[in-house]
């Protein structure tokens, strides 16, 4: 990929080409500018993004909504006996051993 047609980055025009190879996609030169040109384009409009000042704007809207109730925090012990009781035997020390690669050791 040429990084000299457009403003990606070297690490980017390498990623983009690790992303093709991976991904099995020949692409041509054509296809390389053309894809160079829409990143291109992209950060040019989050750069301009990133020069909007909205330091004394406040949201519309919050995403959660936000209130005053909260459950209490009722705090429970782990019922780490009945567990182990369940995993029949399944521990090493204070560990769960996993299966792994088909089997238990």
């Amino acid at each position: 990929m040429g990084c000299e047609v457009c403003v990606l980055t070297e690490d980017e025009c390498v990623i983009l080409h690790k992303l093709a190879e991976r991904t099995s996609l020949y692409l041509s030169r054509s296809e390389e500018i053309e894809i160079c040109d829409r990143i291109t384009s992209i950060k040019r409009f989050f750069s301009q993004l990133d020069e909007v000042n909205v330091e004394d704007l406040k949201p519309l809207y919050h995403v959660l909504e936000v209130s005053g109730k909260t459950r209490e925090d009722n705090p429970e012990p782990f019922p780490a006996e009945e567990i182990r009781r369940s995993l029949k035997g399944r521990f090493r020390d204070d560990y769960v051993v996993a299966p792994w690669k088909g089997g238990y050791d």
